[in-house]
């Protein structure tokens, strides 16, 4: 990273005399100090300009423009880029304050990846200094987005998140506001509201690669006394909403000018009515009189062109809905490791600042056990992982003058003890060495803290007990670009941490004071208990799978993980799913992706904290990847394809490709294959059609649906004429349905527009499946295969995720088709919520365009909220496919059974707590012909159906806030209550004691725990 480059940050400053200094002492004591502070006071009449002077005084970075009068938000930042120098700029409001390294982590992010802006973690404070963050966004891992993807990203949220738009949170290159500067510059206005949206919109036409980091804190305040705040104050309110309406104007006017397209225009028009929305439930909601409010309502629909007022939906508040307490523990650390009194900054380096994708050390040398049987030329009994174990073990229990054995010593008690002979041992030895340098991973949370110690001139070194030397330790560095100052190894000195002696070397070889030293590791007891007796600063810092695994106290993870390790109480025994090698190395992963910081802010009024790390990477990821190395396997040296089934083929198929990158499995296809486009096949005759409730829901079935089923073999001609509203009413009884059949659709039959639809789609997919393919589908019945097997003449075998019942197995034999199931049972939770999460997001099939040879899709629109949940779970689990993949493959060592690798992904869907699946609040199930509704929200069928089961939740007593809590299951008393307390007081102090309250009345005063 550069460190000439010099950053300008930009502080408008009006009457925030309780805040300023807090603001200014957190930019001034950044670890990046190539900084310049453009403070400009906008007409303040409190004390904010005497405390601006006397910082200015104590340091010449700091810079002061005055407004005589008030000018504005808007103006103030306008004034402080036109003098600014910087090859970055950056802004913070005086009332907000920033983390310690948060300049120097967004230009390090900027500089590594050539961005023109980076945008950093918002944490929200309220008016007591409570910190929280909402689940949604907070949790996203680092993404780099570049070209139009940019201002697509930027629009397509249409201002649903707010953090895309504020400026507060990022940091731009200088040739971003050099461009956007000359027509924000035009705009002379007082703006107060809404300005972020104004600055953003136009300054990310500019941006051509974007990204986002985590380590980087804007700490931004909500108070009454704040700018923006109303306080139900008329002339505020009108104001504000006259300050968006001139906002919207302003980049609308912008847009159409460098000639933005339809689409996008589209984007920000539903921005606009957004914020209409948002306008009108503030306006409603105040204490101001009626005849005020229509006054504002007035201003809002004709300055910004809306018709109809509406209330702000469950959609628009998507991402706002859960909050989670911040853990700022991380940031804690970091202001040890820059307090000026550590002159000498160490790290542990297994499992601090380096990872294994394995759950215990040893698990490395089950993958020497292969080699070692092919090598060896006498019968061994025992595995060698098994020798390995036990001659380190062994050596350790009966070490006389030295502290600590080596690698070398290791493989001499082999060759000794188990007569293994000494070419052997040494070829193990090394394949030993090779191994372990293909799986180590920099634990990039470590890393940052590394180049934090090295920013402000630490030495930083490693100490490590470890029984290889310190020449192995630089070659994992090496490979993994690490650097540090110096490397202590236990085995080089015959002396350990463990007992303090390894310590005490390194003080006197630094000739350093022990108070001088900071120690950053993993081990409790080697890392903090023993280095706090010598004086040594130390700081424990969990590593991955402790933190994941729920180990260790104050550190909150997922109860899913103690399934795993203690009797549940469930039907099978998840205890021994840890005694399978592929289970432990997938747990390991799932640990170091999603607690590679220990200080992860974990929501404890969820099982998964409602978050697409641990749903999508963790439990549904498992879950992909079981499915696509069972498919792989199945599959391996076969001929032909495997055509997934669309959309809930969809994840599949891609987990699948990834597994079977190196095409030793049959190919893929992805086909567009629906019950609707298929279902005239299942009439031969007219007498058909009342057997139809075998296949769809008559009841729930409206006469247009079914008309629209079987449009392609029904005379449209002698369908009866009906009122339009009655087409569309559902059937009151099964009577009436038979009714409309009886009279409607036998007469309408048409046998040789019948005939001709089996030649058409038999041609259609006969271009498409040939014989010896076979399908994958989520199951259930196995009718699709049954219907494509008679069409096209061969038997179609398939793989299903499970089966219901056994209604279609004779007819499945009678056609010879052979269906294999992931599972050998049937969940209680399947579906419309086991099909949304791997289904792709696209409209249902309805039928075919045979003259074109292409599927005819139904019309949905898929709001932005329920594409970024979906998407973003989805994202996740493919990359926990993609990194089983890269880092094991499908190796014979991999041996778990279907139900050890789902098991996280059962949880979630049986278990999931109410705020889990708000996660899928925007999401729509449809499903006429089963569920027989058209639109269906994911999460009630979700709590639906897990209430409908009488599923037990299992769960440990949490406490929250340091006072009992109530531990929620929707649907219930508790779910209800918890939904009142989220409306009344979605965050800070009234919140907290309300909940206090809450939990002395139904646990009692003197119950500690839930």
């Amino acid at each position: 990273m550069n460190k000439n480059k010099l950053i300008s940050i930009i502080v408008p400053v009006c009457n925030t005399e309780k805040f300023v200094a807090k603001c200014l002492d957190s930019i001034l004591n950044q670890t990046y100090k190539n900084i310049e502070i453009i403070a400009v006071n906008d007409g303040s009449t409190d004390g904010s300009v005497a405390i601006l002077e006397e910082y200015c005084k104590k340091d010449p970075r700091i810079k002061i423009i005055t407004h005589k009068k008030n000018r504005g938000l808007f103006r103030a930042r306008i004034s402080g880029m036109k003098v600014a120098k910087g090859d970055y700029f950056g802004f913070v409001d005086s009332d907000d304050y920033i983390s310690p390294d948060y300049y120097r982590r967004l230009l390090w992010v900027a500089e590594n990846n050539k961005c023109d802006a980076v945008a950093g973690k918002a944490i929200h404070e309220d008016s007591v200094g409570y910190r929280y963050v909402h689940n949604s966004y907070h949790t996203l891992q680092d993404e780099v987005f570049e070209g139009d993807e940019v201002l697509d990203k930027f629009l397509e949220q249409e201002g649903l998140c707010f953090v895309w738009h504020t400026i507060w949170n990022k940091l731009y290159s200088r040739k971003v506001w050099d461009k956007a500067l000359p027509f924000l510059d035009k705009i002379e206005d007082h703006i107060v509201m809404c300005e972020d949206v104004l600055f953003s919109s136009i300054a990310f036409t500019y941006i051509n690669k974007f990204a986002t980091t985590d380590y980087a804190y804007y700490f931004y305040l909500q108070h009454a006394s704040a700018s923006t705040a109303v306080n139900n104050n008329f002339s505020k309110f009108k104001k504000n909403i006259t300050d968006l309406t001139k906002c919207f104007s302003y980049v609308e006017n912008y847009y159409k000018s460098i000639k933005l397209s339809p689409k996008r225009l589209a984007h920000f028009q539903s921005w606009k009515e957004l914020y209409s929305r948002f306008w009108f439930n503030n306006v409603n909601g105040s204490s101001i009189s009626s005849q005020n409010k229509k006054l504002l309502f007035n201003i809002l629909k004709s300055e910004l062109g809306i018709n109809k007022l509406e209330s702000a939906s469950s959609v628009d508040n998507y991402f706002y809905r859960i909050t989670t307490t911040w853990d700022g523990r991380y940031d804690d650390v970091v202001k040890r490791v820059i307090d000026p009194k550590h002159k000498v900054i160490s790290f542990d380096v297994f499992d601090t600042i380096i990872t294994r994708p394995f759950f215990k050390p040893t698990d490395l040398f089950l993958l020497l056990d292969k080699h070692f049987d092919q090598i060896c030329s006498h019968v061994v009994m025992e595995n060698f992982s098994d020798l390995r174990i036990m001659a380190e073990k062994e050596l350790r229990d009966n070490l006389t003058s030295f502290e600590e054995v080596n690698i070398d010593q290791i493989y001499d008690f082999i060759v000794s003890k188990f007569h293994i002979s000494k070419k052997v041992a040494d070829e193990m030895k090394k394949l030993e060495i090779e191994t372990e340098l293909k799986f180590f991973k920099p634990r990039q949370s470590v890393i940052n803290l590394i180049n934090i110690a090295k920013s402000v001139g630490k030495k930083v070194i490693c100490i490590s007990d470890f029984y290889n030397g310190k020449s192995f330790i630089k070659q994992i560095f090496k490979n993994l670009n690490i650097s540090v100052d110096e490397i202590f190894v236990s085995c080089e000195y015959g002396l350990t941490k463990e007992t303090g002696t390894l310590f005490s070397k390194v003080l006197n070889e630094l000739i350093i004071k022990s108070s001088e030293l900071l120690h950053i590791g993993d081990n409790w007891n080697s890392d903090y208990v023993v280095p706090t007796k010598l004086q040594i600063n130390a700081q424990f810092y969990a590593s991955t799978r402790n933190a994941f695994m729920y180990e260790i106290s104050d550190i909150k993870s997922t109860n899913s993980t103690d399934l795993f390790k203690r009797p549940s109480g469930m039907w099978m025994n998840y205890e021994k799913s840890l005694q399978f090698f592929e289970v432990r190395c997938a747990l390991a992963l799932c640990a170091n992706k999603i607690y590679d910081n220990p200080f992860y802010s974990y929501n404890e009024w969820t099982l998964f904290n409602s978050d697409a790390n641990f749903m999508g990477y963790y439990a549904l990821g498992m879950h992909l990847w079981g499915i696509a190395k069972w498919l792989y396997n199945e599959n391996l040296n076969r001929f032909g394809t495997i055509h997934f089934i669309a959309r809930d083929g969809y994840l599949p198929k891609l987990a699948y490709d990834i597994v079977n990158k190196n095409y030793k499995a049959r190919k893929s296809n992805y086909i567009y294959v629906s019950r609707k486009a298929l279902m005239p096949l299942v009439i031969s005759d007219k007498n058909s059609f009342y057997c139809l409730s075998n296949f769809i829901n008559l009841q729930s079935s409206a006469p247009k649906k079914l008309i629209e089923l079987f449009k392609p073999i029904l005379n449209e001609n002698k369908l009866l004429q009906f009122d339009e509203n009655k087409l569309n009413d559902k059937f009151e009884t099964l009577e009436n349905a038979y009714e409309f059949i009886d009279s409607t659709l036998t007469s309408a039959f048409n046998k040789s527009k019948q005939e001709k639809f089996i030649v058409d789609i038999k041609n259609y997919f006969s271009d498409i499946i040939k014989k010896g393919d076979v399908q994958f589908d989520i199951g259930y019945s196995g009718r699709t295969q049954i219907l494509l097997s008679k069409l096209l003449g061969f038997n179609i075998n398939a793989f299903f995720i499970h089966a219901n019942d056994d209604s279609n197995i004779l007819k499945q034999k009678e056609n010879k088709i052979k269906i294999k199931s992931f599972y050998d049972y049937s969940p209680s939770i399947t579906g419309s919520v086991r099909e949304t999460l791997i289904s792709e997001m696209i409209p249902s099939c309805t039928g075919y365009d045979f003259e074109n040879k292409k599927p005819v899709f139904e019309t949905i629109n898929y709001n932005y909220c329920w594409k970024f949940a979906i998407s973003h779970i989805q994202k996740q689990a493919l990359q926990f496919v993609e990194d089983m993949a890269n880092t094991f493959g499908v190796v014979d060592e991999f041996n778990a059974r279907n139900i050890d690798l789902s098991m996280p992904y059962e949880y979630l869907l049986h278990c999931a707590t109410y705020n889990d699946t708000n996660f899928f609040q925007t999401v729509i199930f449809e499903d006429e012909l089963y569920e027989g509704k058209s639109k269906a929200n994911l999460s009630d069928i979700w709590q639906r159906d897990i209430a409908f089961h009488h599923i037990m939740t299992y769960k440990k007593p949490v406490e929250n806030y340091g006072y009992p809590a109530v531990q929620i299951d929707e649907p219930g008393v508790y779910g209800k209550l918890y939904l009142k307390l989220n409306k009344w007081f979605p965050v800070g102090s009234k919140r907290r004691k309300f909940a206090k309250k809450l939990g002395k009345l139904f646990l009692g005063k003197n119950k500690k725990d839930s």
